[in-house]
């Protein structure tokens, strides 16, 4: 009886405590997602880097196609009604269909999978499938495949890896963790090997968003403009670039080492289902 009295007292000071922070915080600016020509001033001035934008769109019959083969569990993401199953899904489709994921023995690594099931789906097709993440969810501990490590010092050997991808991840990379991120890259994939970033988050200008706990941190970049996120908790900084960002902080590093990059921009969302927000898609490709 004393230890639920506590554990209620615990969660109702956490509550206090939460509200009081969103009143400090009453003023912040709120995050915002671009719009379509927001959308499209961010492809112009891409195009005008030398950052040349291609199209990518869904094809209904593979998509059914990669559901029927990955049945992700009902529970996921917080289940087949929640308002990103199917957004979810279309990321790892992305992934899947761009890196040709279908190659059974290849070996694949999805960073920052955390509690996601995906590299045992595909194992289950084939594919060596490995998950990294700070913190490995407690059911799937017990798998060697999943591997608690920092994405920018992974413990596999030198070009070893045929792809590799982050679904909705790479814009939690803080400080100088994106170009360390993408300079391991370089050192694990194969030639011929490619790293994907689904969804690659772009807007009109440098900036992140925090959750109430983190936002007055300011963990973002330095002059990156910093928003309030009230959708929900546990997020220190998402770092949205600027088209001159992504190049400078990602594009041009990774040129410097060899990749060879591809943009893609999304033109048919709504053959993805309801709710998809993916649009951008960035491959850095090692030469073969």
């Amino acid at each position: 009886m004393i230890g639920r009295v506590s554990s209620l007292a615990r969660k109702v000071a956490r509550r206090l405590r939460g509200e009081m922070t969103l009143l400090t915080q009453r003023d912040a600016p709120i995050y915002r997602s671009p719009d379509a020509p927001e959308l499209a001033a961010i492809e112009r001035e891409l195009e005008a880097l030398g950052l040349a934008v291609q199209d990518w769109r869904i094809d209904p019959a593979r998509l059914a196609e990669f559901r029927r083969l990955h049945p992700f569990p009902p529970h996921y993401h917080g289940g087949v009604g929640s308002r990103v199953w199917d957004e979810k899904l279309l990321e790892h489709f992305a992934a899947w269909s761009l890196l040709d994921l279908g190659r059974p023995g290849a070996v694949y690594i999805d960073v920052a999978g955390a509690s996601s099931p995906w590299a045992t789906l595909l194992r289950r097709r084939g594919v060596e499938a490995h998950s990294v993440d700070l913190h490995v969810h407690p059911a799937y501990r017990a798998l060697d495949y999943y591997v608690e490590c920092d994405a920018t010092r992974l413990p596999w050997p030198d070009a070893s890896v045929d792809a590799m991808s982050l679904q909705c991840a790479f814009e939690m990379f803080v400080g100088e963790d994106d170009a360390r991120f993408v300079r391991e890259a370089w050192r694990v994939l194969k030639p011929g090997g490619s790293v994907l970033v689904v969804p690659l988050y772009l807007h009109t200008h440098a900036c992140y968003y925090a959750t109430p706990e983190y936002y007055d941190q300011r963990l973002g970049d330095p002059g990156a403009a910093r928003y309030l996120w009230k959708g929900s908790w546990g997020v220190p900084a998402s770092r949205k670039y600027s088209a001159r960002t992504l190049l400078e902080r990602v594009v041009a590093p990774a040129r410097q080492l060899g990749f060879q990059e591809t943009v893609r921009a999304l033109r048919n969302a709504q053959a993805g289902g309801e709710g998809i927000y993916l649009h951008f898609i960035l491959r850095l490709a090692k030469p073969a």
